[in-house]
């Protein structure tokens, strides 16, 4: 599936003859600018969902967690193997299994659909002039990718984000640290 999608899209880049799309180069300061708004919009998101879910579905958890621990409560009782302590542990992990997935899916719809207004991040990293001047189905298709990736980066919460801020800050920093201790002719 992976492998169509990549030859699907390495077609259609052959097909439409692009030129490339060049991103700008960015400081600490201007990705930060750039970052800081994504990580907002991701941490609202994702304490939205937080809150929705456990309303939802945080009250049932709660009784899978109780049958668990009576069930536990029964077997020190009685030295015996339950299987109904492996029943009640595995109806709860299905059930935090399958909320996960929804909260999963929630926020990726969430993160596309805040996308979508046009709260994206990729496009805001490539040069304005030389953008326009791709065709309308290279700008489009790109438009589209970058809703879809930042989307799913919005709905994956704030933590992802801070992962990517600090891959990028760590970089940067390293490579500073490398031409400072550079010596000069």
């Amino acid at each position: 599936m992976l492998a169509g999608v990549i030859l699907l899209s390495l077609i259609l880049v052959y097909a439409m003859h692009p030129d490339l799309i060049v991103f700008l180069p960015i400081d600490t300061t201007q990705f930060l600018e750039t970052i800081v708004p994504l990580f907002l919009i991701a941490l609202f998101i994702e304490r939205a969902l937080e809150v929705f879910v456990t309303a939802w579905r945080g009250g049932n958890a709660s009784l899978h967690e109780l049958a668990v621990r009576l069930e536990k409560k029964k077997l020190a009782k009685t030295d015996k193997v339950s299987s109904s302590l492996e029943d009640a542990e595995k109806t709860q992990s299905d059930y935090k299994n399958n909320t996960r997935r929804v909260a999963l899916i929630s926020g990726l719809a969430a993160g596309i659909l805040v996308s979508a207004f046009g709260v994206r991040a990729l496009e805001s990293f490539a040069d304005p002039d030389l953008f326009d001047q791709l065709s309308d189905l290279q700008r489009d298709s790109f438009r589209l990718f970058d809703t879809i990736v930042t989307g799913a980066v919005l709905g994956g919460g704030a933590d992802g984000i801070h992962r990517i801020v600090s891959v990028f800050t760590g970089f940067l920093d390293k490579t500073s640290d490398n031409l400072k201790s550079k010596p000069t002719n």
